[in-house]
């Protein structure tokens, strides 16, 4: 029977985390060892995982190195150097499997499957008011991540190990979005027969106030820099694929940051996303520079001028050659 690693990160979410490792316990599929990553929690974090630990050998409590940075990217990539498993299953410390979640999974994996994505529900704090997590059956996988079409989470997709090893796993830079930078980058260019996909919903995302989708509502100057770092390198996988389609849609939510930036006043990340932009628009580059500089500035018929901006965005996307 095959071993798989569970991996969970964690930080200050006892109260989560609980219900986490009782969802873990009681699988289906045997055979796993769960890998709990400490990110420096104050509370009763470690006295809830020994606890599971002296019943059950299978879990592992560890904290981050201290050389390491903090955050839960630092986390996972630390659990991944120590997993012994066939399989590698990233999870969230407040988050449900259930009972059939690593057997419905496992079975899909042949010789030439490397990773399999299922879907999941999304819930309140109390796992309640639950919807069906989307996931488009695309044959492009990058795109319909890319622009959203399809939610992968952490606890989308179960990998084959040693499809893994030696790649570039999670960006300890990136604060918002650590998920979609690392499944855009694995997603790129990956052949169709290459990975499954499974329409059983097979877990519960948890939505509450301490949640990242919560924080990511607040303005943020780390979040909005982390946002246009991938939306950079999203731009260049789809100018590499001379999908047009997709290089509009991402310029389309750069732009928005680029709003977001003018609302705040934030001068880094406005001057940042402008930039970006101006690669993108190379025809008549000198009327696009007014425009989003008259758009920064203006302070009324800001729609119409948004307006023009995208039109000359499209315009420019075709022939632009430099980015």
């Amino acid at each position: 029977m095959v071993l798989v690693s569970i991996i969970i990160p964690t930080y200050n979410r006892s109260h989560f985390l609980l219900e986490t490792l009782e969802s873990v316990k009681f699988q289906n599929h045997k055979n796993w060892e769960c890998i709990v990553v400490d990110d420096g929690s104050t509370d009763d974090t470690e006295k809830i995982v020994n606890n599971y630990i002296s019943k059950d050998e299978r879990f592992k409590y560890v904290k981050r190195p201290a050389h390491l940075p903090k955050g839960a990217c630092a986390c996972r990539n630390y659990g991944f150097s120590l997993a012994q498993g066939d399989y590698i299953q990233w999870f969230d410390d407040d988050d449900i499997m259930f009972d059939n979640y690593l057997s419905d999974r496992i079975r899909l994996f042949s010789k030439n499957i490397n990773f399999v994505i299922g879907t999941g529900f999304y819930a309140d704090k109390s796992l309640m008011n639950r919807s069906m997590i989307p996931i488009k059956w695309e044959d492009n996988l990058f795109k319909s991540l890319a622009t959203w079409r399809s939610h992968i989470l952490t606890p989308s997709v179960i990998f084959r190990k040693d499809f893994l090893e030696f790649k570039d796993l999670f960006d300890p830079s990136i604060v918002r979005g650590q998920e979609t930078d690392f499944f855009c980058r694995l997603f790129f260019g990956v052949q169709k027969n290459s990975y499954c996909i499974t329409k059983s919903a097979l877990f519960i995302y948890r939505l509450h106030d301490q949640s990242k989708s919560a924080l990511g509502r607040e303005y943020s100057p780390l979040v909005i820099q982390s946002k246009v770092k991938i939306l950079v390198a999203n731009l260049k996988r789809a100018k590499d694929q001379k999908d047009n389609e997709l290089v509009l849609v991402l310029a389309k939510t750069l732009f928005n940051t680029y709003e977001k930036a003018c609302e705040n006043k934030d001068t880094a990340n406005l001057k940042l996303s402008r930039r970006v932009l101006l690669t993108i628009q190379e025809n008549k580059a000198k009327t696009f520079w007014f425009l989003i500089r008259v758009y920064q500035f203006s302070i009324f018929r800001r729609y119409f001028i948004k307006k023009s901006i995208i039109n000359s965005l499209k315009k420019g996307i075709v022939s632009s050659k430099n980015f």
